[in-house]
């Protein structure tokens, strides 16, 4: 006799539709004058709802159902099956409590034969045996189905298997998880020998479901981390595009602050160019500087001036230079991009506050005179060489401009350190030019009144262009002797300029047209380099590096530093 839920075959469809079908033969039509004895049989191990469920179907084959089952005994069925977990008095007993609701069990009948003949349905009356239709082997060896003897005579009830379910399936899932179930009845208070595990397999399983939790506590909180790790990053693109948005304010601020600074400078060109006429400043193209000259009194204050701008320009450039033995100030440093940015306003300030201003002063001078530039071939040779200097300085200007463009501003190779070092000597180069002619103009003034405020002003000046040059050195990492070079080239160019000026101070008229032209055609060339350097090359290599992007926090330092050394800077307009 086999279990309803137990054959190794499985079919299609998991239905628990009652729908059961009968051989055809006529001679086995149900009776109508009573109740259709209906036997059902198996082993109905571990009762589910899979077993439930055939009963179901075998009560209401017919519409009027006397349902019989058979369940085999212990000795029998561990003879053809295999042991069982419950015994046959408690499979009986499971079976007797199922005559309620849709099963309907009318009789139990304890013992039932493995396999089913003619005596055994005389005997009880049976009109229908109901079983699955698969073909179920005979452990016994008295045939190949166990149902072969009903299935011919015509008094076979086929019902429908439930998939998914069977008492084989259930104990199958407590095999696999055996370790969780002995440790579960163990916790529970069953001894170890009621499970019949040994002492050593017990502490073993403890000790694997120990670290078995511990992997689950670290599990759970590596989640937890992630989740933090997440939300961390969602602030963090939030941070990013906030900050973005504040780049961008900032520069349609800046953008508009450069278009004010413009008009204002060239209303105070205006201003004072009204101002000279009002007061009859000009007479035969010389103006009344010449007053208040004490020529052996101003060459102390020139003497002051060249030590004291030459100390303020080295201490200046040198430092950013010899920071970088410091690990804080070293180029990958955040401290460096504050540095950067201050010394980025220091030379934006310098282009648009001191030179611009003054190479309008020099071209719309009134001393020019109505048409300053005609007749080109009478000018002297060294207007010629000056006009030839700044073109050629304009045609190398351009060059660099368009190497720049080639570069690759994301990495930090060959041609990254190219880039650096030709800004550096660009920049340089502006500066230079620059400090020359103001020393030219400090040196050749022979009033004390003038000189004396230049002197603290043009230090603090040098100083802070200083550090934005040594700030470029430092990146564009030049061998030692051609750093030494550049930072005495930049330190003593000043000072040779108030050399040269006081050496030509007898006959230098900054007033005369050619000085004028000379200056003023420096003066622009120079603007232009430093604006342009401090805005392409400085600000927006640095506004637009990856680690400034993602910090806000360097982001708000570098804005606030370039406004402080533009802030200094323009301060200094006051007196230099």
């Amino acid at each position: 006799m086999a279990e309803t839920q137990h054959k190794e075959k499985m079919v299609n469809g998991n239905s628990c539709e009652v729908s059961c079908h009968s051989n055809p033969d006529p001679s086995t039509q149900p009776p109508s004058d009573r109740p259709v004895r209906v036997y059902a049989d198996g082993i109905y191990d571990l009762f589910h709802f899979g077993h439930a469920r055939s009963l179901e179907q075998a009560k209401k084959a017919f519409p009027n159902t006397y349902l019989l089952v058979g369940c085999c005994n212990d000795e029998i069925t561990h003879k053809y099956k295999g042991k069982t977990v419950m015994t046959e008095e408690e499979r009986y007993e499971s079976l007797r409590h199922c005559k309620y609701d849709f099963c309907g069990v009318d009789e139990v009948i304890p013992g039932a034969p493995w396999v089913i003949d003619q005596e055994f349905l005389d005997k009880h009356n049976i009109d229908y045996v109901a079983h699955d239709s698969l073909p179920y082997a005979d452990a016994s060896g008295a045939g190949k189905d166990v149902y072969e003897f009903v299935k011919k005579v015509g008094r076979f009830k086929e019902t429908r298997r439930t998939d998914g379910i069977s008492t084989s399936d259930i104990i199958m899932r407590i095999v696999k998880d055996y370790n969780q179930y002995v440790l579960r009845n163990l916790d529970r208070g069953y001894s170890r020998k009621e499970l019949g595990v040994s002492y050593v397999k017990e502490k073993r399983l403890r000790v694997n479901m120990r670290l078995k939790k511990l992997q689950e506590k670290v599990k759970e909180q590596q989640e937890k981390v992630g989740e933090k790790i997440q939300i961390v990053a969602m602030h963090r693109n939030e941070w990013v595009e906030n900050a973005d948005r504040w780049v961008a304010g900032f520069l349609e601020m800046f953008e508009e602050g450069c278009h004010k600074m413009g008009t204002a400078i060239r209303d105070r060109i205006q201003e004072r160019l009204r101002g000279q006429l009002s007061n009859g400043l000009l007479e035969d193209g010389k103006s009344n500087r010449g007053e208040g000259k004490n020529k052996s009194e101003a060459l102390k204050y020139k003497a002051i001036a060249i030590a004291s701008i030459l100390f303020a320009g080295a201490v200046g450039v040198c430092l950013p230079i010899l920071g970088k033995t410091i690990p804080v100030l070293r180029p990958e440093k955040t401290i460096f991009f504050i540095i950067k940015a201050f010394a980025a306003g220091v030379i934006l300030s310098t282009g648009f506050i001191h030179v611009l201003p003054d190479a309008f002063d020099s071209l719309t001078s009134p001393c020019l005179g109505e048409n300053p530039w005609a007749q080109p071939e009478e000018r002297g040779d060294e207007e010629k060489a000056a006009v030839e200097a700044h073109e050629g300085h304009v045609h190398t200007h351009a060059t660099h401009g368009h190497s720049h463009g080639l570069v690759d501003s994301s990495g930090s190779g060959p041609s990254q350190l190219i880039r650096h070092r030709v800004i550096t000597q660009v920049l340089e180069l502006g500066i230079v030019v620059h400090s020359v002619i103001i020393g030219v103009s400090l040196g050749a003034s022979e009033s004390p009144e003038t000189i004396r405020p230049l002197v603290a002003a043009l230090s603090f000046h040098q100083f802070f262009e200083g550090m934005g040059l040594g700030g470029c050195i430092t990146q564009a990492k030049f061998k030692t002797k051609t750093i030494v070079i550049m930072a005495l080239f930049f330190s003593l160019t000043t000072p040779v300029g108030i050399a040269i000026g006081i050496g030509i101070s007898n006959v230098y008229n900054e007033n005369s047209p050619k000085a004028l032209i000379v200056e003023g055609i420096f003066n622009a060339a120079s603007a232009g380099i430093l604006i342009y350097m401090a805005l392409v090359d400085l600000l927006a290599a640095d506004f637009m590096h990856p680690k400034v992007q993602s910090n806000g926090a360097l982001q708000f330092g570098v804005n606030v530093s370039l406004l402080i050394g533009a802030g200094c800077m323009s301060l200094l307009a006051k007196w230099a």
